[in-house]
């Protein structure tokens, strides 16, 4: 499905350039909010599409997201064991797609493969849909997606530029992305851009971020908040002390909220035992491993996520203990995906001309992070992510009434209305 951009949002870059040095004389009209302070504008996002249903979102596209996740998620989640570990795959995923929009040859084949993607001609209108579908408000729920492009000022001049305008056009009209240029050596635009994140996660994330390294040339950003309550909410006045098994073998005394749920669905299997339970937009499995297995037991292989979700549901009733808790986590993504070959396919000589063309200087992934945050209470559910690239230059059935305590680490999913896969974590140290 595609679009029509009858009114074009994105700013040539010959006007922006004028606009921006008449901004530096004090000649120029101000720039309305959000754009940054001292931040020039290449593009601003177009606007989302409207009345975007789950349905319109393709199965095969839908089935794409998840295989990502399931590959992804053992590899991003297994680095420091002693800690609580979240990871968002529809954030990394937002961000390596815009990346691959300005890739060219074998780097643009590579991460499209990367992506799983079966159809990748589609990809911008599905990530059109997908960004229109998760952004919205509710009495009860909140989701929204911001991205974002920074560049160095420097690669702007009066000659022309080595930013490719189709590209800008790709990320305003399809990825509704701002794309702003800056100077990098100036702190307070390291400032700016994170404000910017604080911004767009509701004060949850707010990243260090470094531009100090004089070959970089452009970082690109993707946010995601997060909000739903419990479909039945938990009682805080059930909410009673008990002990949680941490992965060093430490007891701790935690909060626990306790909750009876008369029509859930449960998997019991000889390697762990799940529930699911619906939210106000999406729903949450919490995935308990045997005693004898560790989280990582079970995300070692890579189609766990994926062959979890066909697996058959039973209906039951669950009586949960589950532990409040708040946390924040970071992933050096490029060093946790080694394995899976992500940095050969953005540090091996990678071919990004459609973004970036600096005669002599070729353009590489210096580095891919992601941030995350995790709360839940009696209410429900706030989470939130921040991915990061920059670039640089040169069995058994179920029972009738099952009774589930997730005091040792535990695996959880959650998932939009959509059923796109959000958050990925492990529960190791809640506290």
């Amino acid at each position: 499905m595609g679009k029509e951009f009858s009114m074009k949002k994105v700013i040539s870059l010959g006007l922006a350039l004028s606009l921006w040095l008449l901004s530096m004389t004090g000649c120029g009209g101000a720039i309305s909010k959000p754009v940054p302070v001292d931040a020039f504008v290449l593009a601003e996002p177009d606007t989302p599409l409207k009345d975007v249903a789950p349905y319109d979102l393709s199965s095969d596209f839908r089935e794409a997201l998840w295989r990502f996740a399931s590959k992804t998620a053992g590899a991003a989640l297994e680095n420091d064991k002693e800690k609580n570990a979240l990871y968002s795959p529809v954030s990394l995923y937002f961000s390596l797609a815009m990346l691959s929009e300005g890739a060219k040859g074998e780097t643009k084949e590579a991460l499209e493969n990367f992506l799983e993607l079966e159809d990748p001609e589609n990809l911008a209108s599905d990530m059109q849909r997908l960004y229109s579908m998760m952004t919205g408000e509710h009495e009860y729920s909140e989701e929204r997606l911001a991205n974002a492009v920074w560049f160095d000022q420097g690669l702007i001049d009066t000659q022309g530029s080595a930013i490719e305008q189709s590209w800008l056009d790709q990320l305003s009209g399809h990825y509704y992305a701002s794309v702003f240029a800056s100077d990098f050596t100036d702190p307070d635009t390291a400032t700016k851009m994170s404000q910017w994140v604080e911004d767009e996660t509701k004060g949850k994330i707010r990243p260090e971020i470094d531009l100090a390294d004089p070959l970089l040339q452009l970082v690109l950003m993707n946010t995601i908040y997060y909000y739903a309550g419990w479909a039945t909410p938990f009682s805080p006045d059930k909410t009673m002390t008990d002990l949680f098994t941490n992965s060093e073998g430490k007891t701790i005394k935690l909060p626990f909220m306790q909750g009876v749920f008369s029509f859930t669905s449960a998997i019991v299997d000889p390697r762990f035992t799940a529930v699911s339970l619906p939210l106000s937009n999406g729903s949450i499995q919490l995935i308990l491993p045997e005693e004898n297995l560790e989280p990582e037991d079970l995300l070692i292989d890579p189609d766990f996520i994926s062959d979890f979700r066909s697996r058959e549901w039973e209906s039951c009733e669950a009586h949960l203990s589950i532990p409040k808790f708040e946390s924040q986590h970071k992933i050096d993504i490029l060093k946790a995906m080694e394995d899976l070959g992500l940095a050969d396919i953005v540090q091996n000589n990678p071919d990004f001309s459609a973004m970036i063309h600096v005669p002599d200087q070729p353009t590489f992934v210096g580095a891919i992070t992601q941030e995350t945050y995790i709360a839940f209470n009696e209410k429900g559910i706030e989470a939130a992510a921040y991915t990061e690239i920059r670039l640089v230059g040169a069995g058994p059935g179920v029972p009738e009434v099952l009774e589930l305590a997730f005091d040792r680490p535990y695996i959880y999913v959650i998932s939009d209305q959509a059923g796109v896969p959000l958050f990925i974590g492990i529960v190791r140290n809640p506290k």
